[in-house]
């Protein structure tokens, strides 16, 4: 029992001599959200840092629908959804994609997706529907960032799903 992690539920028990194996997608779908609010932090420093307002982010996220320029609660709420939401589908398609590699792989993994998923935004995505976005060097930057930091959180999370924490009762598979 020396060489076995778990939660407190011993069904979730892991030899970490084998943690090979592919991530459940309701994990990577949870991964991809709490890699979507650690860009939130971040960026909201940086963007706080820089002097401008603490909603920028979201709103201009929002400005994809609502057109520019916006201002208001709503938007700031429709923005962040936008956001939290779009993170949590590419954890799960990150999870329906993961080969079943070393555990301690998944961290790299989560990093060269996420710098993918950056590659294809800013290059593909963004100039379609919103081109005003990447228009300078900062914006750029701060969102190459973003992505980085998606990707590391997104593989560390998912890595220690069933060693550091479990699925909450209503996700797991055999909640009612």
């Amino acid at each position: 029992m020396a060489n076995m992690a778990h939660v407190d539920n011993p069904e979730t028990r892991i030899d970490v001599r084998n943690m090979r194996g592919s991530l459940p997608r309701r994990v990577g779908a949870i991964s991809g959200l709490a890699g979507s609010l650690g860009i939130m932090v971040v960026v909201t420093i940086l963007v706080v840092a820089t002097g401008n307002d603490l909603f920028t982010a979201p709103l201009v996220i929002a400005s994809v629908l609502y057109g520019e320029p916006i201002t208001g609660f709503v938007p700031v709420l429709v923005g962040t959804g936008v956001h939290l939401l779009t993170g949590t589908v590419l954890g799960f398609i990150f999870a329906a994609v993961m080969p079943g590699i070393h555990r301690t792989m998944w961290m790299v993994a989560g990093l060269i997706y996420g710098m993918g998923a950056f590659v294809v935004s800013s290059l593909i995505v963004l100039p379609l529907i919103n081109p005003v976005v990447m228009t300078d060097q900062t914006n750029a930057f701060v969102f190459l960032l973003a992505h980085v930091i998606y990707g590391f959180i997104l593989g560390i999370v998912g890595s220690t799903h069933g060693i550091w924490w479990d699925l909450p009762k209503p996700l797991q598979k055999d909640a009612e």
